[in-house]
């Protein structure tokens, strides 16, 4: 969290989480800073990072850690091993929408490696939870991918209809509805967030980007004053 990021800090860091790891193998705070700090694209350490990933799996099964050891090996290229590691995840948690997520982008980029289409990994995503807005965000984002729009509209309907108290998935939500060009809706869910948690820094780098997107000098002018108070 050191401001201005300097490799020195970098350094200082992973030497801190190396050193916390030896005291306490089990720390999975450690181990998660550490791994994201070498999946950086700026370090450019997958295999680092899919080392610590393996040793802290080895005595603790984590969801999360085993997602981020799937990252590292997708950095690799290795899309079968990350495949594996996700679909072990599905297995035991169908409700972990973001592992549906990198299968679904694996097959993507990988089509004749992964055993399904990307569209099946995004449909299974919804079916086992249809109540998830996170569901409904991640396909639509599958759909724009794929140019089709009324399908992506028809999810992000959905998605606004669902449980948005989760900060992270509003905004997954604004994302994808500024991607998809409805900006108006957009606002509205950036308002929402506004009026819940107004110290949320990110509401007002995504009020910003929205702004500048929509040429809205006024609109440029508020969002900057409201983020700096």
């Amino acid at each position: 969290k050191r401001r201005p990021l300097t490799p020195n800090n970098v350094q200082q860091a992973i030497a801190v989480y190396r050193s916390v790891l030896r005291l306490d193998n089990r720390n999975r705070d450690a181990a998660q800073h550490l791994i994201e700090v070498y999946l950086w694209p700026s370090m450019g350490a997958p295999g680092e990072a899919e080392l610590i990933a393996r040793r802290y799996l080895e005595t603790t099964d984590d969801v999360g850690i085993r997602r981020m050891l799937a990252d590292a090996l997708w950095q690799q290229r290795k899309p079968n091993e990350a495949v594996a590691q996700l679909t072990t995840i599905l297995t035991k948690h169908p409700e972990d929408i973001p592992s549906y997520e990198r299968v679904g982008a694996l097959a993507e980029q990988y089509p004749t490696t992964v055993n399904r289409p990307a569209a099946a990994w995004f449909e299974d995503a919804v079916a086992k939870n249809p109540d998830a807005a996170l569901a409904y965000i991640a396909r639509a984002g599958f759909f724009l991918r794929q140019n089709q729009r009324d399908k992506a509209l028809a999810d992000l309907e959905q998605a606004q209809q669902r449980d948005l108290s989760d900060t992270e998935t509003r905004l997954r939500l604004v994302g994808t509805l500024r991607a998809a060009n409805v900006l108006d809706r957009a606002r509205a869910q950036l308002q929402a967030l506004q009026a819940k948690n107004p110290t949320e820094p990110l509401l007002w780098q995504y009020w910003a980007d929205l702004a500048l997107r929509a040429n809205v000098p006024d609109e440029m002018y508020t969002v900057a004053q409201a983020g700096l108070t």
